[in-house]
């Protein structure tokens, strides 16, 4: 143990370029006096120990408070207050104090610090559940143990309740959309939709990488039992395919006959304002709850569509219920997000994907994944310009973006934003490739001089902005967005962006 304690003292001590004196002893130097401390590990397992160091010179007493449920593995039958390293055991669960006291040979250095651990329980996993996404998002749940019975077509929010702080889960939601949730931060509560009928199982595996922590699974059998509901069937989602078919997913399952037999007349699909001609109409073979609709030409993804189904014709719900009309909905139409790689929802919490790079005059002026506003789902990019007596120059861009812009292709940024006050600043938005900058690169400019481009607003609602761009006459291997906010003097600003998008126009 002696030695396992002297080699972790000197780990500590070497780190600041200072040298350690034998446990046994106090270290005594009186040419000069200097107070430092410091401890290993701020978070542990019960049952685990974190190592308390006095990396102080000219130390000429020491006293060690350590609380009651604290055992010093490396005292030995010695005074603590003659160790200059211990090692404290902690078999509770909480969070508690280990406080050093020095004195010095110099009476003007003192030393009277205190360090907090906290102490984390083995995992034990629990699931909560709730349909109510209002207790959800203020964490109330009740705790999944029996089977519960909901109506077809509901969400169900489900929790990690589990005990022991797990970072680390793995979900299965059978019978569920989705059915799976991975590790990232958003997965401690996940939406899952329920569309057919059945019994399903529930399980989730929940872990802790650090302090590393054993995984723990609750598996529980037949959990959920999904019932014919009384509500209406609702839309939840229209997008083209890549095969150009048009998917309309409902929340819970269609009978196929029954769309079959109502006829291409009960639908209405507009393109650009034109009613144009749908070919087929048929539930999809792998999911009863979608519908795909095909057309003859193939709709330009700079288009607008919509659908709608004008009702009455006898489409039911797998469970037997009549679909009232809907519509009409608009066509999310097929454009694959070439900005993808950087996360540009901002859905991880972070703005790792995206570099401060200055500006002119950066005073004041941030930008971060906020929580306040977001257009769709919990984050968006704020940046707040202050201008206050300067006129601020402030600069943002992505890490390269390894897909190439191809020769001969054109493209297009897409982009929601919401700005709190018209000023006569600008802000400009350019595409580049990854380690180029130059003016010529302007993908889109907005200013007071400018009109605001016509159309650009300030109401404090989310707005949707599309730039086109030529066809390109040059591959790039890779790609960046950036973004340039210049403000006023005296007009604080503050943005919100959401869902940057760029992707090939069809031409």
């Amino acid at each position: 143990m002696k030695k396992i304690n002297l080699f972790i003292g000197l780990l500590l001590c070497g780190a600041i370029l200072w040298s350690c004196e034998e446990e046994s002893t106090v270290p005594l130097n009186t040419d000069f006096s200097d107070a430092l401390g410091s401890r290993t590990r701020p978070t542990i397992q019960v049952g685990d120990f974190s190592s308390f160091v006095d990396l102080s010179r000219g130390v000429v007493s020491r006293n060690w408070i350590v609380p009651s449920n604290g055992e010093i593995l490396n005292a030995n039958g010695k005074d603590p207050s003659s160790l200059n390293i211990i090692h404290v055991k902690f078999d509770e669960v909480g969070v508690f104090q280990v406080t050093l006291q020095s004195t010095f040979a110099d009476p003007s250095v003192t030393l009277d610090t205190t360090f907090s651990v906290t102490v984390l329980d083995f995992i034990t996993t629990k699931i909560g559940y709730t349909l109510s996404k209002t207790d959800a998002d203020n964490g109330i749940f009740t705790e999944a143990i029996g089977n519960i019975e909901v109506e077809a077509g509901s969400t169900v929010y489900y929790g990690d309740i589990s005990i022991g702080a797990p970072d680390t889960r793995e979900w299965t939601f059978q019978g569920g959309t989705p059915e799976t949730s991975g590790e990232e931060p958003a997965d401690t509560l996940v939406a899952v939709l329920y569309k057919r009928l059945g019994t399903f199982d529930l399980e989730l595996i929940s872990s802790r990488k650090f302090p590393k922590g054993k995984a723990d699974t609750v598996s529980l059998e037949d959990f959920i039992t999904i019932i014919p509901s009384t509500k209406p069937v609702e839309v939840v989602e229209v997008a083209e395919n890549g095969d150009g078919a048009i998917q309309v997913f409902f929340s819970r399952g269609i009978e196929a006959s029954t769309v079959l037999a109502a006829g291409l007349g009960s639908f209405r699909l507009m393109v650009d304002g034109v009613e144009t001609n749908i070919e087929s109409a048929r539930v999809d073979n792998s999911d009863e709850s979608i519908v795909n609709f095909t057309v003859a030409e193939n709709i330009k993804n700079t288009q607008t569509a919509t659908i709608e189904y004008l009702g009455g014709a006898g489409i039911f719900s797998t469970d037997s219920y009549e679909l009232d009309p809907f519509g009409p909905e608009d066509v999310a139409l097929y454009a694959p997000n070439l900005m993808a790689p950087v996360d540009p929802g901002f859905e991880s919490g972070t703005v790792a994907s995206w570099d401060p790079i200055g500006g002119n005059e950066t005073t004041g002026a941030t930008f971060s994944a906020s929580t306040e506003e977001a257009f769709s789902g919990g984050f968006s990019l704020k940046v707040e310009i202050p201008n206050t007596g300067v006129q601020n120059n402030f600069t943002v861009q992505t890490i390269p973006i390894t897909t190439p812009l191809e020769e001969g292709k054109a493209y297009a940024i897409e982009f929601k934003y919401k700005q709190s006050v018209l000023h006569n600043g600008q802000w400009t938005i350019r595409l580049q490739p990854g380690e180029a900058w130059a003016d010529n690169y302007k993908a889109f400019n907005c200013g007071g001089a400018q009109a605001w481009c016509g159309d650009f607003i300030a109401d404090g609602e989310w707005h949707t902005r599309r730039v086109l761009k030529d066809v390109r006459l040059d591959t790039w291997d890779d790609f960046k967005m950036h973004i340039q906010f210049i403000g006023e003097t005296d007009v604080p600003i503050v943005y919100y962006l959401d869902d940057f998008k760029v992707f090939e126009i069809d031409q």
